[in-house]
């Protein structure tokens, strides 16, 4: 949704367990 820091982090958390 917005460009924070907190879900910037989790959407590359879900890439990385996602991968």
């Amino acid at each position: 949704g917005q460009k924070n820091s907190t879900e910037n982090a989790k959407g590359f958390l879900v890439r990385q367990t996602t991968k």
